[in-house]
């Protein structure tokens, strides 16, 4: 008897060894799905079910709820949640996710998007509930993908991939890519959805203005006018180049005025007057506005302005020198009528020319009229 009874309880052992190794070796899934979508709107849970004639505008926050069970026990596994039509992820926030009521992380949020987060599945119903944000569809529809994994499964697939999808009329967004050029060098690119906003880069260029960025290399295309994306586009900074303004003045009197570009050298103005010696500014290398004055000979200012002299130009002088004949261009200044003085523009010589007083013109022609009018009272007379 007692024999008997050791042998029983040795088969008995023996026999649930073996049936807990065939449960074990026979690990499973038998997935079960179900799943719904909401739009939030005005602190309400609208259902999406079938098109409607109402449109949910793209933007709107999408509420979609999964219950996985598996019948076949307890399996743990890793989920995956996979964006795919008409939506994509949020950033994360607190409710972003649940998982049977409870908020995830932000890791586990960031696991359940990408790789996969650890979820153990069994007979009794796991919920997930996500918040993804609607881009728009051509088709009317959202969907995404539910992708669950397990390392223990020993009999059958190892993972499992469904499409949930759900039908409403959306408002489709498009997607964007928007790049940004500075000259030739890369700034960033941006991938966005019409409608969406976005921070446009700073650039400067050194002696230029920024105008704007255009479509185009030389400015020809259009220029950005909005932080607002609206459709694809390739972006290049345009520039000007600065300009400044040279004012020439004599005796405070504004004499010339010149635009110059940056880094670029004024162009000489020539004050054809004898006492002019030079401007007191550097004028090479102009990069900002300047107002200069002219310098005159023994540190004296010239006896007139500019500006009160009036100014002719002789065609012509012949002059033979040694037996060579040559002609010599002169530039004469009058101030009123009287001659201040000439000087011969090719080499710039200055010759004194004798004033010619107002009141000795007077008598000269005064003494003319006399004459005239004396012969001919002779001529009467006799």
């Amino acid at each position: 008897m007692k024999r008997f009874l050791t042998f029983l309880m040795g088969s008995i052992l023996f026999l649930t060894f073996v049936y807990t190794t065939n449960v074990k070796a026979n690990t499973y899934f038998s997935l079960q799905y179900t799943s719904n979508a909401y739009y939030l709107q005005n602190n309400q849970s609208i259902p999406i079910n079938g098109v409607q004639d109402t449109t949910i505008p793209y933007g709107t926050t999408i509420q979609i709820n999964y219950g996985i069970t598996n019948n076949s026990g307890t399996v743990p596994s890793h989920i995956t949640i996979v964006e795919k039509e008409g939506l994509t992820y949020l950033p994360y926030y607190n409710g972003v996710l649940k998982v049977n009521g409870r908020n995830v992380s932000e890791q586990e949020y960031t696991n359940f998007i990408t790789n996969g987060n650890p979820v153990t599945l069994s007979n009794e119903t796991t919920n997930i509930q996500i918040h993804m944000m609607s881009t728009g569809s051509y088709t009317n529809k959202i969907t995404t993908d539910l992708k669950v994994y397990s390392d223990t499964v020993t009999s059958g697939a190892k993972s499992s991939t469904t499409e949930h999808a759900f039908y409403y009329n959306f408002g489709f967004q498009e997607r964007c890519t928007i790049q940004f050029y500075d000259d030739t060098n890369f700034i960033q690119s941006l991938e966005l959805y019409s409608g969406n906003s976005f921070q446009i880069p700073n650039v400067s260029k050194d002696g230029h203005h920024f105008i704007g960025f255009n479509t185009k290399k030389d400015g020809s295309g259009e220029y950005l006018q909005t932080a607002i994306a609206t459709t694809s586009n390739t972006y290049y900074a345009i520039y000007e180049i600065n300009t400044y303004q040279i004012r020439y003045f004599i005796n405070d009197e504004l004499y010339a005025q010149q635009t110059v570009e940056h880094g670029n050298n004024a162009t000489e103005v020539r004050v054809e007057m004898k006492e002019f010696l030079k401007w007191d500014k550097d004028l090479s290398n102009v990069v900002k506005d300047i107002d200069t004055y002219a310098i005159f000979s023994n540190d004296k200012k010239a006896d007139k302005a500019i500006s009160d002299y009036k100014i002719s130009f002789s065609k012509k002088d012949l002059k033979t020198t040694n037996g060579i004949q040559k002609e010599y261009n002169y530039q004469i200044f009058y101030e009123d009528e009287n001659v201040v003085n000439q000087e011969i523009i090719s080499d710039y010589e200055v010759r004194e020319v004798e004033k010619v007083s107002p009141i000795r013109v007077i008598l000269f022609v005064s003494a003319v009229i006399i004459f005239i009018v004396l012969f001919i009272f002779k001529k009467v007379k006799k």
